[in-house]
Formats: C-alpha cells, structure tokens, sequence
C-alpha cells in the first residue's frame, strides 16, 4: 500500500471507516470541486461521461434497460440491460507532461 501500512493494520479496519463514514461522498464531493475551481489558474475544464456496464443476474440492483450508444445506429436503437455509470472528473494540467 502506498500509505505505509501494510502489514501494519489489518484491511477490516479501512473497510469499517468507509462503511461507518458520518460523512456524505457528495459533500465531500462538492468540497474537492470547489477546492480544486479556487486553486486553478485559468477556467476549469471538465469532462462528463455515461458509460453502460452490462450486468445481469438476480442479485444485482438497480439495473435497469437502456439504450446502447456504441451499438446501436441510426437506423436501430439496441436496448442492453445493466447500469448506466455517469461520472464528472475535473481536468487537471499536470506540469510535467
């Protein structure tokens, strides 16, 4: 682990500070958001994706039918079961690259 405690903690630990959090992620979320658009220099660029993940079975939750942008054309819309995953990441400059 990149944080020196390997072999040090047992991983349950870890497990239980995320599971008995008495934070929110969308806070938390919101706070880097904020955090990262006053430490920029310029505007702010962001990217937003819908990915869908084909998952199946009965124990999955939440999944629903929706439509296949990759497979599906103009002329045929290909409906897929699973989840669709919409992620917004802040575009960061990195300096040395």
């Amino acid at each position: 682990m990149s944080a020196g405690v390997s072999g040090v903690r047992h991983h349950a630990g870890f497990h239980r500070f995320f599971s008995r959090a008495s934070w929110s992620i969308d806070h938390m979320g919101r706070l880097l958001l904020l955090r990262q658009v006053a430490l920029a220099p310029g505007p702010v660029r962001l990217a937003l994706d819908d990915t869908l993940c084909t998952h199946k079975g009965p124990k999955v939750f939440g999944s629903g039918v929706h439509i296949d942008p990759v497979r599906s054309t103009r002329r045929t819309r290909l409906l897929t079961f699973g989840h669709v995953w919409v992620v917004l990441a802040v575009l960061v400059p990195v300096p040395f690259s």
